[in-house]
């Protein structure tokens, strides 16, 4: 009867310990990330956002191991070591993502058949520091580059270029194959760069947009307009089927910006005014190694406004708020606007 007495925190003895670096995910992954920040909201629906720490995104990996039994033993008696207070080091692709380490709450055992098992877990990486990696970035496998003369660049590369003092500003994106020049350079009159989010989502997406109104309750309902920016337009995009490439690069578009950091964008049909957005929250789904999922949310900002790029050795003032525009070269409002007729 002794046998029975034993501390409930760990269901297997015997069993070899083993690094969980030595299995790899099955197909089906899903990546959720999402940024913590402070919002603090004011007249007319404008907002601003700051990371509430250096850790501000996080990542949820939702992992399956198809194993035999040996193997759902051995990951089992891995996690129910850690008992969700330790982090720990595993492995996902080596090729989309750098091996992490992070935390395990639980786990499930999918009993196939007597030689087949999956175990599924989710583990939260909450602890990689993204707003100080800004060079080789903490979740995605990126090689940094700068841009040289006389290169040959594919769509979708990623190349740093030293045109400001802060240097998450100067990552730049192909938007087309070409020999690099003078010319097409990221500050070229023909650039064949970008600095804007610029990738087509899945034809058949959706958009809402609510209307925000005051609403007086008496015999007659009564409606009124009582502050600006009522018609903001959120985005939720799918990209399906994408390539390790582009999804590459739009990962280390969406990590560099931090949840917070603000990027133009142009929806592509029905709507011809340019728009500033934030990206909150964006979802990766690992189909196999050459075919990807990813679905970004988009927060409109409506205050449109984005500081020019500061060349080296210029000044950036702490704050907006009685700074001349000569300090930032004047206000960009993301892009030239074209001849539009007056709202």
């Amino acid at each position: 009867m002794e046998d029975y007495y034993y501390d409930r925190t760990r269901n297997l003895s015997g069993i070899n310990y083993v690094d969980l670096t030595g299995f790899c995910p099955s197909y089906g992954m899903q990546v959720t990330f999402r940024a913590k920040n402070d919002t603090i909201t004011y007249d007319n629906n404008y907002f601003s956002k700051n990371p509430k720490t250096i850790n501000s995104v996080t990542a949820e990996f939702s992992l399956s191991y198809d194993v035999n039994e040996k193997g759902a033993q051995e990951i089992a008696n891995n996690l129910e070591s850690l008992s969700g207070q330790n982090s720990f080091v595993f492995k996902t692709d080596n090729v989309i993502y750098k091996d992490l380490s992070g935390y395990c709450d639980g786990y499930g055992i999918q009993h196939v058949n007597q030689d087949s098992y999956t175990v599924n877990t989710n583990i939260f990486v909450d602890e990689a520091p993204n707003l100080f990696n800004w060079k080789n970035t903490n979740f995605i496998e990126y090689t940094y580059k700068e841009w040289s003369d006389g290169e040959t660049y594919e769509q979708d590369d990623v190349i740093y270029y030293n045109n400001s003092e802060i240097q998450w500003d100067n990552f730049y994106y192909c938007t087309g194959d070409h020999v690099s020049s003078a010319s097409n350079s990221p500050t070229g009159a023909s650039t064949a760069w970008s600095q804007e989010f610029y990738w087509q989502p899945d034809v058949n997406m959706q958009n809402n947009v609510n209307f925000t109104t005051a609403k007086f309750n008496g015999v007659w309902e009564q409606r009124m307009k009582t502050k600006k920016h009522i018609a903001l337009v959120p985005l939720s995009y799918t990209f399906a089927g994408i390539s390790k490439k582009q999804l590459l690069t739009m990962l280390h578009f969406l990590e560099l910006k931090g949840g917070y950091r603000r990027f133009r964008h142009q929806i592509p049909t029905v709507y011809n005014k340019p728009k500033i957005y934030i990206c909150n929250e964006w979802v990766h789904k690992w189909n196999n190694p050459e075919s990807h999922d990813l679905t970004v949310s988009f927060e409109e900002d409506p205050l449109g406004i984005m500081p020019k790029n500061v060349p080296v050795g210029g000044t950036i003032p702490r704050k907006i708020v009685g700074s001349p525009d000569t300090f930032f070269g004047g206000f960009d409002g993301g892009f030239d606007e074209p001849n539009l007729p007056t709202a």
